[in-house]
């Protein structure tokens, strides 16, 4: 059913074993310059035995406090993970290269999911928060990003015509696994409805319904020919602003930011963390999945304390 389809976890191990380090989003555009737009963003390291790899993406939400992927995180020890900021070319030729920032700590599972998300599968909990041994805002010159807050109306991640970006190092081609060496952005993304959880049946799959609204994830899913129980309560969905532009993530976008954009950085908000997509990677018309940011807003907020 699914063709040459097939729906894959963006895992760190894709990242780290199947590709070169540097990965880009596929039909993304360069960033020109990382420390004036995206002071938030990091890349999440795996090093051992003097080697470094860039596995996944990051955003900075406390001084010492970074955001990722709970897959990204969960199969390392913290002494093998680093992270680097401010930094277009996340190639580590060795550990005197770049500022590499290692990981007191990390975070995930319980910690993360103190009640804002039924916790029968501690897989849906795609989000880790790793406490690393530095400030990065001082010398470093990184920004923190403010999170979604689950109790603002005004979140712009509830207005349909707001747009966001999306940032990371993910490859640029389905078919290349050619190096490269700046961060990518993937700017006018929309987030797409999901299906009211009122119309769903935990006992039965999902099947598309003539006459409904074909401008949801679960509908978009389906339509490819997957099952739309791959999503999860607490997770988002975007979409380009056509059937025809590609923009999507791949291999070592995962753990990266899906932000609303302004020109003030006090006005950038955190929505989401990126956490799986469709492989083979850059087709039209194919959504990107997240983990919703403001279910887990104060949980982070109290391991940061």
């Amino acid at each position: 059913m699914c063709g040459m389809y097939i729906a894959v976890c963006l895992v760190a191990f894709f990242a780290c074993c199947y590709a070169a380090p540097n990965k880009y989003i596929i039909g993304g555009e360069v960033v020109q310059d990382i420390k004036a737009e995206f002071p938030y963003q990091v890349s999440v390291q795996w090093g051992d035995f003097g080697s470094y790899y860039h596995m996944c993406g990051g955003a900075i939400i406390g001084p010492k406090h970074v955001l990722t992927a709970r897959h990204c995180c969960e199969k390392y020890k913290k002494e093998q993970l680093f992270v680097v900021v401010n930094e277009d070319n996340v190639i580590i030729e060795n550990k005197n290269d770049k500022k590499l920032v290692g990981v007191n700590e990390k975070f995930f599972n319980d910690e993360i999911n103190t009640g804002a998300v039924p916790p029968e599968n501690e897989e849906e909990h795609d989000l880790c928060v790793l406490e690393v041994k530095e400030d990065l805002t001082t010398t470093l010159g990184g920004e923190v990003i403010s999170m979604s807050d689950p109790d603002d109306p005004d979140d712009p991640i509830n207005d349909p015509l707001k747009k966001f970006t999306l940032t990371g190092w993910g490859i640029t081609s389905d078919s290349s696994e050619i190096m490269g060496d700046a961060l990518t952005k993937a700017s006018e993304l929309s987030i797409l409805k999901r299906k009211p959880k009122s119309t769903l049946f935990e006992d039965q799959a999902y099947v598309v319904k003539e006459g409904e609204d074909t401008d949801t994830c679960e509908y978009v899913l389906t339509h490819l020919g997957f099952s739309a129980d791959l999503l999860k309560d607490n997770q988002i969905c975007t979409k380009t602003k056509d059937d025809t532009t590609i923009l999507t993530t791949c291999k070592g976008d995962s753990g990266g930011p899906l932000v609303y954009y302004d020109q003030d950085p006090e006005k950038r908000i955190l929505e989401g963390i990126v956490s799986w997509g469709i492989y083979p990677c850059g087709r039209a018309g194919i959504p990107n999945i997240y983990t919703k940011i403001a279910p887990y807003k104060k949980s982070i907020d109290a391991i940061m304390q």
